[in-house]
């Protein structure tokens, strides 16, 4: 049976509900950019106040524009985790895949079961071909998840000014048997 279930963009796998965000989402949203530990390979600056995080959170018109983005993510009794999702870069031209949760919860797969449940709502719902991660080089966790997932190594390129590792995911070569596995 397909876990996978779309209701509004909300996705559900074994372990989460995946949900657009919401301005009641900005001091889980502020907390999370607010550890060093996490942002440790992000280049986005940490929000300045819970304020600014739900302003964030509501201001994030990704959903209207493209109908999907960065997702909420709660345990299925709404303790929420951390985000994943894809986002649209108009500038550059690709789809990108992100995650990001909180310390707490790292090691325990979180990622790698929202991602590929991301990844086959984002070929299954959408036309886009391609899906890219990317990840800093020392970023050996965040790289790993993409390879498990069956991303392959693309090139190393500037993100933000720093280098990173962009992977790549092709529709043609998606295998949805396989990413369901980790979110079934």
């Amino acid at each position: 049976m397909n876990m996978l279930k779309q209701h509004k963009y909300l996705l559900t796998t074994k372990r989460f509900k995946l949900r657009e965000w919401k301005r009641q989402d900005a001091s889980f949203l502020f907390a999370l950019n607010s550890d060093p530990e996490v942002m440790k390979y992000v280049v986005q600056e940490p929000f300045m106040s819970v304020e600014d995080a739900g302003e964030f959170a509501e201001k994030y018109d990704h959903y209207q524009t493209y109908g999907f983005g960065r997702w909420l993510v709660e345990l299925h009794d709404g303790t929420p985790v951390g985000w994943c999702g894809v986002k649209w870069h108009e500038d550059d031209g690709f789809l990108d895949l992100g995650y990001r949760f909180a310390k707490v919860y790292w090691g325990q797969g979180f990622a790698t079961e929202c991602a590929a449940a991301c990844c086959v709502w984002t070929f299954e719902n959408t036309d886009y071909n391609t899906i890219t991660g990317r990840a800093m080089p020392d970023n050996i966790a965040s790289w790993k998840v993409f390879e498990k997932l069956g991303f392959t190594f693309d090139k190393m390129a500037e993100c933000d000014a720093h280098p990173a590792k962009y992977y790549t995911l092709d529709r043609q070569n998606y295998n949805k048997s396989f990413l369901e596995d980790f979110y079934i």
